[in-house]
């Protein structure tokens, strides 16, 4: 062998190796940055359920104080939740961030026959983030289920 032989033998083993290294750690950091992706929107879902369940807490112990109406502006629920905390949602200020009312909604509008009562499309509380929260205990779902118990008397 000649000396320029040498000389690409040994270049290409010295480029094959950081080339491979390279690869790897492209590869990994690709990994780790759509794992972060993914524990994020996991995060945030979770989030906005329990943001959604809070919600439905203020809303049906409104109701429950103000004998049945519904509030119709942020500021009764302001006024209403004054300082305190409600789980899931934290302050007046992490309600009205996370979440959308239908200030519209008028309780003693709704049927709350059996057919009613699982029908989804039932909406008063949205997220703002636009998710929909689907299935399980939601704003929605909490806040029919009060007022099935409501109307037999519970």
């Amino acid at each position: 062998m000649n000396q320029m032989e040498d000389f690409d033998l040994q270049t290409k083993n010295a480029i094959g190796p950081w080339t491979l290294f390279t690869g790897i750690l492209l590869i990994a950091v690709v990994a780790y940055l759509a794992l972060l992706q993914v524990a994020n929107y996991v995060t945030e879902h979770s989030t906005e359920h329990y943001k959604s369940m809070g919600a439905a807490e203020v809303l049906t112990n409104y109701m429950e104080r103000n004998e049945g109406k519904w509030p119709t502006k942020w500021d009764d629920i302001a006024e209403f939740m004054g300082d305190r905390e409600y789980s899931g949602i934290g302050t007046y200020a992490n309600l009205q961030e996370y979440v959308e009312i239908d200030f519209d909604f008028v309780p003693a509008s709704v049927d709350l026959t059996e057919e009613e009562h699982d029908n989804p499309s039932f909406e008063c509380v949205r997220m703002r983030s636009g998710r929909k929260i689907e299935g399980g205990w939601n704003a929605n779902n909490m806040v029919l289920a009060y007022l099935v118990r409501k109307s037999k008397g519970q």
